[in-house]
């Protein structure tokens, strides 16, 4: 990435826009309309430069690239917060490192601006400014001693217990300023409601 914006005041949109050219086939990529519109939202800042809001859960109709979605804002993340970690967490761990950490992977390996930045590892990736991005199951208190300071999801659901697990996992960390976001399918009542082929999505923020 060029130098002449630091990287910590890049948003997430700019930074896909910049960054992530391709997606996780190869195949060249750009945000949609709506998508930047829900990004630009979802994760403004306030005046003193921090996040609005501390949990934002994203839902949308099946097949409308959640994972995609959630695997580019913890690369945004990871390259714009250095000296922290990210956990991806799913209903096991098998699930959280077949889905968004391997979309992960295969977007630093099609993107040459991420490849300079990250390292692939078999369980985890390491960013040069020393961030690291770890999978772990929906057991928050596994992740209770680390700093993490973004939690990620994808098809985790909305029961209370994974609920509590997403808060904990958040609430359990040692960075005061840890965020969450989470993304699933939107349900058959919101998508009946959806302009059809809008693939437009509901914006859950906290």
């Amino acid at each position: 990435m060029s130098n002449r914006k630091s990287k910590t005041t890049i948003g997430p949109v700019e930074f896909i826009h910049r960054v992530i050219k391709r997606d996780e086939k190869g195949e060249p990529f750009t945000l949609a309309a709506y998508q930047r519109r829900m990004l630009e939202m979802a994760l403004r800042r306030d005046p003193s430069g921090e996040l609005v809001f501390r949990l934002v859960v994203l839902s949308e109709p099946k097949k409308s690239g959640k994972t995609f979605t959630t695997a580019c804002l913890a690369l945004w993340w990871a390259v714009t917060n250095p000296h922290t970690e990210i956990i991806i967490i799913a209903n096991d761990l098998e699930q959280s490192v077949s889905r968004v950490f391997k979309t992960m992977t295969a977007l630093i390996e099609q993107n040459e601006a991420l490849g300079q930045e990250a390292d692939v590892l078999s369980s985890s990736i390491r960013v040069d400014n020393g961030t690291l991005i770890l999978p772990i199951a929906s057991d928050y208190k596994g992740a209770a001693s680390s700093r993490h300071s973004l939690v990620c999801t994808t098809r985790f659901g909305a029961s209370r217990a994974r609920r509590r697990a997403l808060h904990g996992c958040t609430e359990t960390s040692g960075c005061r300023r840890s965020r969450a976001l989470s993304s699933w399918t939107m349900g058959p009542k919101h998508q009946a409601d959806a302009t059809p082929g809008s693939n437009r999505p509901t914006v859950y923020r906290n």
